[in-house]
């Protein structure tokens, strides 16, 4: 039901292999007859490059089909809870469906998802992280002193992963002084992440965040961007950079200041 999303009575599913290239066949009755519909084999939420991206995802589909929401979410663990960079946005995820459910007031599934992200935040240091700072976002802004104080115990502790979580945590941190408005700050901390970890495995969201402060912050537009595009084979980086680039050119200038900037 959850990979068809489907609240009515389904009389079968097939897969055809040579079909459309593989794709699932379901007979499914509505309004007293049956009809067969297509869909491709990972159900209604289409698999993105990275981890980075299935997560962003959640976001459009947060605020433009709400209904699938859920589903969304759950795609993100269900594409890559088997690769070691999930640990990086596991906890998201599971904060995020916390507070949707009990947003939309089901309050039994929610406190089964907050049991959920309780268990995994005792056994895993991001997830307990991103814990703490939704802890800390219902009481007011939160600090990034907990992120610093998290990176901290990653290079006392040495756990498994370290690098790699101790990367995952400096860019949590420079979006985080981004949200607060402390550009300068995320600017320097993402130049940091870049230079001590060049092989950060979730590069591609690093980078675009850093040619986006650098813009910000000296006023004019980062070479990163040629990077970023130059070095994107499937091209899907494109549409995000132009929309960034306009947004930082165009919007909220009058068209002498955008023929300055040019």
């Amino acid at each position: 039901e959850q990979l068809l999303e489907a609240d009515h009575p389904v009389l079968g599913v097939y897969f055809a292999d040579h079909f459309l290239g593989g794709a699932l066949l379901y007979a499914a009755q509505i309004y007293n007859s049956v009809n067969v519909y297509v869909l491709r084999p990972e159900g209604v939420i289409a698999k993105q490059p990275t981890v980075s991206a299935q997560y962003s995802l959640t976001r459009t589909y947060r605020e433009r089909a709400p209904d699938r929401y859920l589903l969304a979410l759950e795609a993100v663990e269900r594409y890559y809870s088997d690769l070691p960079e999930f640990q990086l946005y596991e906890g998201r995820v599971l904060v995020d469906r916390m507070e949707y459910l009990r947003r939309t007031d089901q309050s039994e599934a929610a406190n089964r998802a907050q049991a959920l992200l309780e268990d995994r935040a005792r056994v895993r240091p991001f997830v307990r992280l991103e814990y703490a700072l939704y802890r800390e976002a219902q009481r007011g802004p939160p600090a990034p002193a907990t992120i610093q104080a998290f990176i901290a115990q990653i290079q006392r502790d040495a756990p498994e992963n370290a690098d790699m979580l101790e990367a995952g945590a400096l860019l949590r941190l420079a979006m985080l002084q981004d949200e607060l408005d402390q550009k300068r700050e995320a600017l320097a901390t993402v130049e940091r992440l870049d230079q001590e970890f060049p092989g950060f495995v979730d590069r591609d969201a690093s980078r675009r965040l850093h040619a986006r402060l650098a813009t910000e912050v000296n006023g004019e537009l980062s070479a990163l961007y040629n990077e970023i595009i130059a070095t994107d084979a499937s091209g899907a980086s494109l549409e995000r950079v132009h929309a960034t680039v306009y947004a930082w050119a165009y919007v909220g200038r009058s068209s002498t200041q955008v023929r300055k900037l040019v």
